[in-house]
């Protein structure tokens, strides 16, 4: 997902408020990625490519960094 505050939208995703409905049965434990994009639109585009990925893909991703 996109955020410009981290730790707020982890607080949101554990209390059930206003968090993907997916959290709501799966709490989140960390978070394994983090980009930095310079504006929005850069960081909806990532966030595209990403859900385009297989998951042997995202898990590499992870692992690099």
């Amino acid at each position: 997902g996109i955020t410009t505050d981290l730790n707020r939208r982890m607080a949101q995703h554990l209390n059930k408020t206003r968090g993907a409905r997916f959290f709501h049965f799966s709490p989140p434990k960390v978070c394994v990625f983090l980009k930095h994009c310079d504006n929005r639109s850069e960081a909806l585009k990532l966030e595209s490519k990403i859900k385009k990925m297989s998951r042997k893909q995202k898990e590499v991703m992870i692992q690099n960094g």
